[in-house]
């Protein structure tokens, strides 16, 4: 008889809660976001839209709701949540009070934010853009080394050719490592994977030769300082410039001379170009253009 009892109140309670969801006042109202796989939903790397909120609503980045933000609609029927970190999870749930003050929260909903889109758009020797897609980064770290120990926040410049953000003082023909970091809307840092890149290689070159003349341009990069000798490993110095295109003269026809240029990078640190050379004509019937 005590089993049957107890057998009965459990029916009870049973019919009682599916009564109370058939009204709709909890799951019916359950906010919906937009899918984050359709490309015309306005989600993207560090948003995401919601409808069908009600005010106030929580907002976190775990489906158990701790240390959930509460937010409110301003009476939109659709809005956009911003400062998010790329390629992860957020939850948004109702909040609902009944007529003594006690609060309830509907089942969350998960939206997944798009993968970090900042990408590398234009390479040069000592210039690279970037586009910084959709994430408003507080950082753009470079590093030599995939590691990224010696990574730095380089300063970023408009490239209002292409539109995106430039970094300036990289050494020719080198693999750079370089990742993004930002802080959320919980007050979190995060940082994106680390990618690489390589600048394009030296072009500077000698506009002309003659027997006892050069005119040298450092193409695309500027140089610190750019020196000529006669000797294959530099070790006497002709002659030093530090402008981009000069003019050298007084030199022997028929001999071989050698050529390199020095710079600073973005760590501070100067480096050096392969050693290059050229030879001077043997006579004045013509003038050689490399």
């Amino acid at each position: 008889m005590k089993n049957l009892y107890t057998l009965l109140l459990i029916g009870i309670a049973a019919i009682s809660l599916i009564a109370c969801q058939g009204e709709g006042d909890f799951y019916a109202s359950t906010p919906y976001v937009y899918s984050p796989s359709s490309s015309s939903n306005g989600t993207s790397a560090s948003s995401i839209t919601v409808s069908g909120l009600s005010d106030p609503f929580l907002f976190a980045n775990n489906i158990d709701m701790i240390g959930a933000i509460e937010m409110r609609t301003e009476g939109n029927s659709v809005i956009t949540i911003d400062k998010l970190c790329p390629n992860s999870f957020y939850y948004v749930a109702n909040v609902y009070e009944d007529e003594f003050g006690g609060k309830t929260i509907s089942y969350p909903t998960i939206a997944i934010t798009k993968d970090y889109d900042t990408r590398v758009s234009v390479f040069s020797n000592t210039q690279v853009t970037f586009n910084m897609g959709t994430v408003n980064y507080d950082k753009l770290l470079i590093g030599s080394n995939a590691t990224m120990d010696d990574a730095i926040p380089v300063e970023l410049h408009d490239d209002t050719e292409h539109g995106g953000k430039e970094v300036w003082y990289m050494r020719p023909n080198t693999t750079y490592y370089w990742s993004v970091e930002a802080t959320d809307i919980f007050g979190e840092t995060f940082r994106s994977p680390v990618r690489s890149f390589k600048t394009r290689n030296w072009d500077m070159y000698l506009e002309y030769v003659t027997t006892s003349e050069i005119m040298f341009n450092a193409g695309s990069v500027y140089y610190t300082k750019w020196s000529i000798s006669d000797k294959a490993d530099m070790s006497n110095i002709l002659a030093t410039q530090t402008s981009k295109r000069f003019r050298v003269w007084g030199m022997t026809p028929n001999t071989t001379y050698y050529y390199q240029t020095e710079a600073m990078d973005l760590f501070g640190k100067m480096y050096k170009s392969p050693i290059f050379s050229f030879k001077t004509l043997a006579d004045e019937s013509g003038t050689v253009q490399p």
